[in-house]
């Protein structure tokens, strides 16, 4: 959801007089950030109370700081995005300390899934 929500609010933000699709026209920025702002905190919490409660390992509670770490990066570059772009997938591919937060989780996570007891 707060993937989505940021798509939006990017393409919002960049029509430059662009048509688009009816349905966006219904949005506003300040309607889409405070949307994030409820979204995000809850992301968090959702994904901190999956580690507490992991069956692997309680040891993926590591993890939280980097997803935060993660989800501020991605929120700190759309709002200083000055294009428009196919959102998302482009952010975390151009990014690199998206893509490295990324692959540090990939591999932390993997490591406690595989090895911790």
């Amino acid at each position: 959801l707060f993937l989505a929500i940021s798509k939006r609010k990017n393409e919002l933000a960049h029509l430059e007089g662009m048509e688009t699709r009816a349905g966006l026209a219904q949005y506003s920025l300040a309607f889409l950030d405070q949307m994030n702002t409820v979204v995000l905190p809850s992301t968090i919490i959702t994904y901190a109370f999956y580690t507490f409660s992991a069956e692997h390992s309680k040891l993926l509670m590591v993890t939280i700081p980097i997803v935060l770490y993660g989800l501020f990066r991605y929120l700190f570059l759309i709002n200083i995005k000055q294009h428009s772009d196919d959102g998302p997938t482009d952010d975390f591919l151009l990014d690199k300390n998206l893509l490295i937060t990324v692959f540090i989780w990939l591999i932390v996570s993997a490591a406690i899934i595989l090895y911790a007891k």
